[in-house]
């Protein structure tokens, strides 16, 4: 965990200063996040610094460089005090604040790469966004396992934006299909497969994958819907599947 704050919340007086207590607490929430889909993490060092330039993600490139510890199998998460949408973030103006955003796993990685190739993996957040953070509303922790679950190679569950049963949406079979993020209703009335038809890892086998989500109200609960924090509960199995393979395929052993 990098915490990369600007010059006025670096100081421990300030209202915005991240201490210890919320690194931990956000570090436990997402350990606690992903208990159900037997994934674990290991929190293996945290750094402070103060440039106000890196917490405004006015040098993503320059940032990461100069703070990525670790492989291609370690996360890196980087605080930002002031997250911004730069000049080339899509359908964001620039400028505006961000809550977070992570790299998805590339291919091709291997043990031999250097790291100067992959230095942009990692996840950046809004710093206020963790337990006891001044964003209301997403200051519980939610907006790292959300972003997180991105670095494991999960999708938005309303990724497509369509009802139409010929779109793969998130590749997740057992996510109803979602039309729009945070609809808190059936926004796909008509579409998806019976929600029967895949119940779980034991009935779906080696591949709980389908064309499409099954039927059913919008899954606000979930990590990968965009929610307030208090609507967040957790992953369905299909994700944890996803993300165990991803694990496997792009990151194990690296």
């Amino acid at each position: 965990m990098h915490i990369v704050s600007d010059t006025a919340s670096s100081s421990s007086s300030s209202p915005n200063y991240i201490t210890d207590t919320m690194i931990q607490n956000q570090f436990i929430y997402l350990a606690r996040s992903y208990t159900n889909a037997s994934i674990g993490f290991r929190l293996a060092g945290v750094t402070r610094t103060t440039n106000d330039t890196w917490a405004r993600n006015g040098d993503d490139i320059g940032m990461k460089r100069a703070l990525r510890a670790g492989t291609y199998s370690s996360l890196n998460i980087y605080y930002q005090s002031l997250l911004q949408a730069g000049s080339n973030t899509p359908g964001v103006p620039a400028g505006s604040t961000l809550l977070g955003f992570c790299s998805l796993p590339a291919s091709g990685v291997t043990s031999t790469t250097p790291r100067s190739l992959y230095h942009i993996d990692g996840c950046n957040i809004l710093s206020g966004t963790m337990p006891g953070g001044n964003m209301q509303g997403y200051n519980l922790g939610g907006t790292t396992a959300h972003e997180v679950g991105h670095w494991n190679g999960l999708l938005h569950t309303f990724n497509g934006n369509s009802c139409d049963a010929s779109d793969w949406g998130d590749y997740v079979a057992d996510t109803p299909q979602e039309m729009t993020s945070t609809s808190y209703k059936d926004s796909c009335p008509n579409s998806g497969i019976s929600s029967s038809a895949y119940t779980g890892l034991s009935s779906q086998g080696s591949n709980p994958y389908g064309p499409q989500g099954f039927s059913g109200l919008d899954p606000i609960h979930n990590f990968m819907d965009y929610s307030n924090d208090a609507c967040y509960t957790g992953f369905t199995p299909g994700q944890g599947a996803r993300m165990l393979n991803v694990w496997n395929i792009y990151r194990a052993g690296l």
